[in-house]
């Protein structure tokens, strides 16, 4: 991979896009089992976890920052409290579609990101290559 198109930045990106995906799968989980009897819905999260590879920059060791950054997992969690029905499902319609949206605008969001960091280093590249 070039070393324009793996800097930090470019990593931080490619994992909240992974943990965005994670969430929206684990909703999109959620949803399909809506009807389940005892059915526990999960959530992931990677946010904090990201932001905290993100915090502990090394100025002088941009290979540890990297590493830092390429540690981050989304964590899946298994809701542990009641249930909303009498048979045991805890799916609750609102909070998975309100997650559904979030987790749409974050991904969009990383996105954007994503395509003007490229769209720089396309332009760097270009007025680089020019004597």
């Amino acid at each position: 991979m070039s070393p324009l198109t793996n800097d930090l930045t470019m990593l931080a990106l490619r994992k909240a896009l992974d943990g965005a995906q994670a969430r929206q799968w684990a909703v999109a989980t959620n949803l399909a089992n809506a009807e389940t009897p005892g059915y526990r819905p999960c959530r992931v999260e990677f946010e904090a976890q990201l932001r905290a590879a993100l915090r502990q920059q090394d100025s002088l060791n941009d290979e540890t920052n990297r590493a830092a950054v390429a540690a981050v997992t989304p964590t899946r969690h298994q809701y542990a409290g009641p249930a909303l029905r009498r048979d045991g499902n805890a799916v609750d319609l609102e909070t998975e579609l309100q997650e559904l949206a979030e987790s749409g605008l974050q991904f969009q969001a990383v996105t954007r990101l994503l395509a003007r960091k490229l769209a720089m280093l396309r332009s760097v590249a270009t007025e680089g290559g020019r004597p």
